[in-house]
């Protein structure tokens, strides 16, 4: 690197000499025929922001002695009279110094600067190229299919093999292009499916991950997977113990009927008129976002979303008990009310509805408090900062302004770095307007669709819109004093329509998926959500119409098996494992699908409708002394509240004989 700045200085030296507006040779000695000297201007600084458009004004006319009469000042590049044009040589920026544009690195004369490269390294498909229909198509399956997933939940060199990528091709030629485009070795190339080797740093995964992107102009590739026969098992010995089946019945998904008879406004959505009718009360939005699925496997236990509105009203039957308010006044307005209740009004007792997350906790933070439901910055600021303080996972704001504050994106920034996901109202303005908190980076932008599917005609839309959800006619609690209030059993409800009662209805299936894998942070939770949705009618709403029960039907992570001994994991089963050995069953941490577990030895788990017709439901460690001096295989699965079946993970091991047999 010394040696490269030295001889880049050299040539910087040379360059500088040559463009020299005096020399000997060209005033023949007479330094009165020399040119003015030629004064400076700084290059501003790079802006951003409001300043990102500025343009640096056209040079004052000004005299080399400050006498305006003489002239404008001559640009230095052709301040020089008699010496020849020099030519423009590009250059790449390198480590090493600060130039002058402000930016670190090295010139090197010759050479252009590089284009921006892919992800993780991938060197990309040639310019010009573009993916067509049958590749596009491939790219859609990956990602429908959640193969990233799927790869990322597999072991390298057990379940796939290490550093191959498979994908399809039109001939040979074009195997060998898309290889070069992921830094790979095409190996093999028959019937338009290719094998490659990756020879970079990037993994398996992280190609299915860009793949699948369909942002990325990477045809769709995936993991080289093992297909294997089942181990040899002696099934001929009849004293050999054997798991064998018990008609256990695996969970089902539920549905409005298996809700109908629990609250007034869950009910077939056949049989009612879906328009807001006193006469026939209905909460669309769960057959919509798919809650009813949902709930056989979460009902939000263990999340606290913080409401940042007018307040909640904690007596409210439908949420008593299930409200804390950490910022006053009660709710005067009813908008906060009915935000709340979206969120997590209590299921199954009798009262109104249900919120889409009915176990989530509340925490109510009235940033609104002036009439007609007015806050300023501030109050919204104290709201955020006072739900990182007080540990929320969520914040749910349905509300807005036109105006940008640099201490509200602070402490939106404060609240993503702290691991809280922020959800906004993108607004009701029918256009494409930026509304704040909404527009702000780490926040996620909700906008509002109808019964239809297509976009609500007071919602706004766009490019930032990250996601929507159901926002007309949504039926939820209110306060007595609510001037549209009507009452049902003991509580009081309303019809309200808005990106407002959008949010929450997201904010409430994030809850569902973070009751199952914990607090994910706001990059994950966003990234979550955008693969779980169906398609919107209209464009500029985002990824796509939220589906609280794609959170949960595509996760087929396989259990983990680990045999103990003693305190100790057996980390290989080479040998023989000791005759005391006991085997334990789990889910992965992240897992979803914990409903059961299934497991069997000798055969793999059976579904079929529904009933387990191979396998035993895993109920605690399980000691191996049963099999002692024989060679078994023990399969599991995990299944989900929906009944959806995991992949299956096995183990080979052989148990040693009893060290102390009975005479």
């Amino acid at each position: 690197m010394k040696i490269k700045k030295i001889f880049s200085l050299f040539l910087a030296a040379i360059m500088l000499f040559g463009c020299l507006s005096f020399s000997v040779a060209e005033t023949d000695g007479d330094p009165e025929s020399a040119p003015e000297a030629v004064e400076t201007v700084e290059i501003p600084e790079e802006t951003s922001g409001a300043d990102a458009d500025y343009q640096p004004s056209e040079p004052e006319e000004a005299a080399a002695d400050g006498n305006p009469e003489e002239g404008p000042v001559q640009d230095a590049d052709t301040a020089a009279t008699d010496g020849p044009e020099e030519e423009f040589i590009p250059c790449t920026l390198t480590e090493g110094c600060i130039l002058e544009d402000g930016h670190e690195g090295e010139c090197v004369p010759g050479e252009e600067q590089p284009e921006e490269v892919l992800p993780y390294g991938f060197k990309g498909m040639p310019e010009g190229y573009e993916l067509n229909a049958k590749q596009m198509a491939f790219k859609a399956a990956a990602k429908e299919y959640g193969m990233a997933a799927d790869a990322e939940n597999s072991s390298e060199g057990e379940d796939y093999v290490t550093g191959e990528i498979l994908y399809m091709a039109g001939d040979e030629k074009e195997a060998a292009v898309i290889a070069e485009a992921y830094n790979a070795e095409l190996l093999s190339f028959r019937n338009g499916v290719s094998r490659a080797r990756l020879n970079g740093e990037a993994t398996v995964v992280q190609a299915v991950e860009c793949g699948a992107d369909e942002t990325l102009n990477l045809p769709a590739v995936e993991p080289n997977y093992y297909i294997q026969l089942d181990p040899v098992i002696n099934t001929g010995d009849p004293k050999k113990p054997q798991v064998s089946a018990s008609s256990i019945a695996v969970p089902e998904k539920t549905t409005w009927k298996d809700y109908k008879d629990s609250d007034p406004f869950l009910k077939d959505p056949q049989n009612c008129n879906l328009k807001n009718n006193e006469n026939c009360p209905y909460q669309w939005q769960h057959d919509t976002v798919n809650s009813y699925e949902a709930w056989s496997v979460t009902k939000g236990d263990s999340v606290i979303v913080a409401v940042l509105d007018t307040g909640v009203d904690t007596d409210h039957p439908d949420l008593a008990g299930k409200v804390t308010e950490k910022i006053g006044p009660a709710d005067s307005n009813g908008h906060g009310t009915h935000v709340a209740g979206i969120i997590g009004a209590i299921l199954d007792n009798g009262e109104g509805g249900s919120g889409i997350a009915p176990n989530a906790e509340i925490y109510s933070y009235n940033v609104l408090p002036r009439p007609g439901g007015r806050g300023t910055t501030e109050d919204i600021v104290n709201g955020i900062t006072g739900a990182i303080e007080d540990g929320v996972d969520i914040i749910s704001m349905s509300l807005g302004s036109p105006h940008r504050s640099i201490v509200e994106a602070e402490a939106i920034q404060q609240a993503y770095e702290s691991g809280i996901t922020v959800i906004a109202a993108m607004g009701n303005n029918g256009s494409n307007t930026v509304c704040f908190p909404a527009y702000y980076d780490h926040v996620i932008a909700v906008g509002a669709v109808d019964k239809d599917g297509k976009r609500a005609f007071f919602s706004n839309y766009g490019k930032w819109c990250d996601i929507s959800a159901p926002g007309v006619d949504i039926l939820s609690t209110v306060p007595e004093s609510y001037r549209y209030a009507f009452t049902n059993g003991n509580g009081t409800y309303a019809y309200m329509s808005g990106t407002s009662q959008a949010t929450p209805v997201v904010s409430g299936v994030l809850a569902l998926y973070m009751s199952k894998v914990g607090n994910v942070g706001p990059d994950k939770a966003l990234a979550k959500l955008k693969t779980c949705v169906n398609k919107c009618a209209s464009e500029g709403m985002g990824a796509g119409i939220i589906d609280a029960a794609k959170l949960f039907e595509k996760d087929k992570t396989k259990p983990v098996i680990t045999v103990m001994n003693g305190e100790e994991p057996v980390a290989s089963f080479k040998t023989a494992v000791p005759y005391e050995s006991i085997l334990t069953i789990a889910r992965p941490a992240d897992a979803t699908n914990d409903k059961m577990i299934i497991w069997s030895v000798g055969e793999k788990p059976v579904v079929k409708d529904g009933i387990v017709t191979v396998g035993e439901k895993y109920t605690g460690p399980v000691d191996l002394k049963a099999w002692a001096g024989k060679k078994i295989t023990v399969y599991a699965a995990c299944i989900s509240g929906m009944g959806v079946m995991s992949t299956v993970a096995s183990v080979t091991l052989t148990v040693s004989a009893n060290p102390s047999p009975a005479a």
